[in-house]
């Protein structure tokens, strides 16, 4: 078996793990708790995203023979063009997920480049505010600004893309009124950020963490 084989297999068999781990209560309180720590620590999880988005961005070819252009402002992102990439025929706007905690352009590259291949128009991934730093609705503050700077840069708002995983249906709808088609996986009616779930994202206790797996081990044996 060759080496790229096996990392396939390991990272296909840690997935299935872990998808079978988080059905199991403690552990998805567990997992909860961890990313309660992280958000209140907000130095912490900083330090911890550029190493997330290291990894991730190598999860997903880049298509051979693609140019990438860096913009850094007004917008923040880059350009992707796959060889047979046609300005003419439009641009598509690359919002991308991860919860709006993690990522970038960069983790995205390889996502753009496929994107640019199949649809034929080269694709411009964003750097967006990311939370818990940029409380929302920065990030949706930024992809409309993204989306405004293209049309400033003359880009025909019916020859506009935009691809996003998750969005508010109100934003996806006043994009639509423009003539611009949205695809889009998911609209869920209930869109709310993080922060909402929070009163305050306050330093959390070591002892506080450690009394709420004590009890909830107790509870589970």
């Amino acid at each position: 078996m060759s080496a790229r084989a096996t990392v396939k297999s390991l990272r296909r068999s840690s997935i299935a793990a872990l998808d079978r781990l988080t059905y199991v209560p403690i552990s998805r309180l567990t997992f909860n708790i961890m990313l309660d720590v992280l958000l209140s620590r907000q130095w912490l999880f900083a330090g911890l995203r550029p190493a997330a988005d290291f990894l991730i961005a190598r999860t997903t070819p880049v298509v051979r023979g693609v140019r990438v252009k860096p913009v850094s402002g007004p917008v923040r992102g880059e350009w992707v063009w796959a060889p047979e990439a046609d300005d003419g025929v439009g641009a598509v706007l690359v919002l991308h997920g991860s919860g709006y905690l993690i990522c970038s352009s960069r983790t995205h590259r390889g996502f753009a480049s496929h994107l640019s291949k199949y649809s034929g128009m080269p694709t411009f991934a964003i750097d967006y505010r990311l939370a818990p730093e940029h409380t929302f609705p920065a990030a949706e503050d930024d992809a409309f600004a993204a989306y405004r700077w293209l049309l400033a840069q003359g880009h025909d708002p019916a020859k506009i893309v935009v691809a996003v995983p998750v969005a508010p249906p109100d934003a996806v709808e006043r994009l639509s009124r423009k003539g611009t088609r949205v695809v889009c996986l998911e609209k869920p009616w209930l869109f709310m950020a993080i922060g909402e779930f929070y009163q305050d994202f306050g330093q959390v206790d070591d002892s506080e963490v450690r009394r709420v797996l004590d009890e909830s081990s107790s509870q589970g044996s």
